[in-house]
């Protein structure tokens, strides 16, 4: 677990500790649950099924000028079939914190943030938030997000809202880049009519991705203005609406030298060439097995009779290219409306963002649309379906790393035949064209649940959901899905006054 993160949970109950009265709410989970996929592949698919328990551990204080909420639950999970393999049995654990403090009539603070480090992102009965996120495989996933807002009234109708935030994305997969995005908005709101309440808003971000692989280390800004408006159609219909331009400027490129092997096991003669005719290596975001063919030996008579390895030295290859990266304009916002019955409640919602967890190393923009729809026939039942559909593409065109070659060749002994192959030195980096396909990533999930209260103590939760990924562009192209069921019940005991 990174070491940031740790400080973050040893400073949260700092911040929620009680300072009255208080109530400790704890309870027990045990859930069943069967998963087509185990290990999230997208080319071996494994069905099992598990046992996932553990506890809940609740403090509130629901009442007062200063109220608080802190959760913390620890969730292990056994498979049945599936044993002996690295972390496959594992500890997932969550904690989420709450707190609202009335400074004044007029001022209001909020504070909140949720944590969890978990092995599946998409587990039924806990949510991570991270259904649009790439998933390569089962790993382990850190994420924190931070958030605080100050509200003041300044009159009967208008409202200031100044909010921080930041947003933690740690991957255990050295294939996906870690992420921090730091967030600072100010929003100004005035009611119009009872039903009418519309302002304007700006907002600060800033990105940061780790490096991955010979891809550095980068970083997008993002300034964006927004326009607000709420309005209650009706007593049981609401719209909400907020929405704007969006600049984007990523870093530019740090690249000086690049560390290369010696020489490149690829025939020159075989790679694209640049317009004055030089072979060139696709180094990012292709692969050179895409467009260069291996270098092999060959016999006088051209046939081939063994296979060139890799170079084991390295050397220094200058970087010659341009450091700057366009910057883009685009637009961001969020559409959202929601009907009431006396039973149901409906949600319907578009939102246009720039992404934060990836793990893609570079911003993307995200398309989401999402739809809930809640059923209480009873006291006692509560069902729930949510569907998401969401798309993911590079917010910024990213400039193709090419290496150039001048042709090697090697003289070989084979089979007591002298054989030559013709390899690939390189003598400089420079930056092709401009991509704006690299990231194709496109995400489905749907999710049932229900659940049923037996007594004041006990409850019986179901859930069903259907996940799947494609992800395509220059990257790589990859489909992944699975299907999970699961039955389990709580026990809530008896609530602890403090």
């Amino acid at each position: 677990m990174p070491r940031h993160a740790l400080v973050m949970l040893a400073l949260l109950p700092v911040a929620v500790f009680p300072a009255g009265a208080a109530e400790f709410i704890p309870s027990w989970d045990v859930n069943g649950v069967w998963s087509s996929n185990v290990f999230t592949s997208s080319t071996n698919e494994e069905s099992d099924f598990s046992v996932r328990t553990g506890p809940t551990l609740r403090l509130r204080e629901a009442q007062g000028d200063l109220t608080y909420d802190l959760n913390y639950q620890a969730r292990y999970e056994a498979y049945a079939r599936i044993k002996g393999l690295n972390g496959i049995d594992s500890v997932d654990q969550y904690l989420s914190a709450h707190g609202a403090w009335l400074v004044t009539p007029n001022t209001t603070i909020q504070a909140s943030d949720n944590f969890a480090y978990t092995t599946d992102i998409n587990t039924l009965f806990n949510d991570t938030g991270l259904t649009s996120t790439l998933v390569l495989e089962r790993q382990r996933i850190t994420t924190n997000n931070a958030h605080a807002s100050l509200t003041q009234r300044l009159g009967p109708l208008w409202n200031l809202t100044a909010s921080v935030g930041n947003q933690l994305v740690d991957y255990q997969s050295p294939q996906q880049s870690n992420t921090t995005a730091t967030t600072g908005t100010l929003q100004l709101t005035r009611g119009f009519t009872p039903r009418l309440v519309a302002g304007v808003g700006a907002q600060y971000q800033r990105q940061e991705f780790a490096a991955v692989g010979q891809v550095p280390s980068r970083g997008t800004t993002l300034y964006q203005g927004f326009g607000v408006l709420n309005y209650s159609i009706s007593p049981t219909w609401k719209l909400s609406v907020q929405a704007g331009p969006a600049f984007a400027q990523p870093d530019s490129s740090t690249v000086s030298d690049v560390s290369l092997p010696s020489y490149l096991a690829v025939d020159p003669s075989t790679c694209p060439k640049r317009a004055d005719g030089t072979p060139v290596f696709i180094q990012f975001p292709q692969s050179a097995a895409d467009f260069c063919s291996q270098a092999v030996y060959r016999d006088a008579q051209g046939r081939v009779v063994g296979a060139l390895a890799p170079a084991t030295t390295r050397s220094d290859v200058p970087f010659v290219g341009a450091q700057s990266v366009g910057s883009s304009l685009n637009y961001f916002g969020e559409i959202s409306i929601t009907k009431e019955w006396r039973l149901w409640q409906a949600t319907l919602n578009y939102s246009r963002s720039a992404s934060n967890s990836g793990g893609l190393n570079g911003s993307t923009v995200l398309d989401q649309f999402s739809g809930t729809v809640t059923w209480t026939p009873s006291p006692l039942w509560n069902l729930g379906f949510n569907a998401i559909y969401s798309t993911q593409a590079a917010l910024n065109k990213v400039p193709q790393r090419e290496v150039a070659l001048l042709p090697g060749q090697d003289v070989q002994l084979v089979g007591g035949v002298p054989a030559l192959a013709i390899f690939g030195i390189p003598f400089e980096v420079d930056t092709g064209k401009s991509l704006s396909n690299t990231i194709d990533l496109t995400t489905i999930y749907f999710t049932l649940t229900g659940s049923r209260r037996i007594s004041r103590r006990l409850s019986i939760n179901g859930a069903a959901s259907f996940w799947q990924q494609e992800l395509g562009g220059a990257l790589q192209k990859a489909q992944t899905q699975a299907i999970q069921v699961g039955i389990g019940f709580t026990w809530n005991f008896e609530p602890i006054p403090l």
